[in-house]
């Protein structure tokens, strides 16, 4: 593929940027984050007895993202998070777990393009068996290995059936265990057993019930018309997106075919 140079550079970048992002803020960066939240009117909670509470605040987030910092920074101005009262600061402990929690999608984002530019780099071993049809190598064959190796460092599923809209939304409301891990070519979400083991999965299921997109069922007629241009040949150049979105249309016409059937047969 002619472009691939330029695709890889475009993905490099991409990396660097969202690396600089999650790099740690720094002890400064905190004190005058805090410093200027003060000076704003919110009030260091009555919970803190150290002496010097801002560097109980610098402890506690000087390895945070600056991304995830400066973020929890805007949002406390503007009043976002549910809090108790919202005229004191979170303690330390929660501000940092409001810092990490606003860069999960920047990792996600990272590993994402860290994988894209690993399988176009593997692209010429043609006569691998985790080839796909389309010549490149089939992401979703490196997402099951990742999954086999997380579960050899003591991660668990604890959902499947989740697209990156949908991680996005549950992360967002926590309705995921915290340091879980979006296999978005195989739409599994792994996390730490250790984390795990206390979350009710029950709530998870329920929660991205609440968080898929609603989708129109496929009719007999439309559906017949996508198996047609499925039925066409691909591409040279196809994108891991296009093949994921290829997927998705092959299960939405497999699931028409396969009421059909029922109905038929009853």
């Amino acid at each position: 593929m002619t472009n691939m140079p330029a695709r890889l550079s475009t993905l490099e970048r991409e990396i660097s940027a969202l690396t600089e992002k999650l790099s740690p803020c720094g002890g400064d960066e905190v004190g005058k984050c805090i410093a200027s939240l003060m000076d704003a009117g919110m009030m260091i909670p009555a919970s803190i007895q150290a002496a010097d509470p801002i560097e109980e605040y610098r402890i506690a987030l000087k390895v945070v993202p600056i991304h995830g910092l400066r973020t929890v920074f805007v949002k406390l101005k503007r009043g976002e998070y549910d809090l108790p009262n919202r005229s004191f600061l979170p303690i330390p402990s929660e501000m940092a777990a409001f810092a990490l929690a606003e860069c999960r999608s920047l990792r996600e984002e990272r590993m994402r393009a860290s994988e894209m530019i690993k399988a176009a780099r593997e692209n010429a071993e043609f006569g691998s068996p985790t080839m796909s049809r389309f010549g490149l190598k089939d992401l979703r064959v490196t997402h099951q290995e990742r999954a086999r190796a997380l579960a050899g460092h003591g991660y668990v599923k604890v959902a499947d059936g989740i697209n990156q809209q949908m991680f996005g939304s549950l992360a967002k409301s926590r309705g995921l265990p915290a340091g879980s891990v979006l296999l978005w070519a195989i739409d599994e979400v792994w996390a730490p057993e250790a984390v795990a083991r206390y979350v009710d999965l029950s709530r998870v299921e329920s929660s991205k019930r609440m968080a898929a997109p609603e989708r129109e069922m496929l009719s007999p007629e439309r559906a017949a018309e996508l198996e047609k241009m499925l039925a066409l040949p691909d591409a040279k150049d196809i994108r891991a997106e296009q093949m994921a979105y290829r997927s998705l249309v092959e299960n939405e016409v497999a699931a028409v075919k396969g009421d059909e059937e029922v109905s038929h047969a009853a």
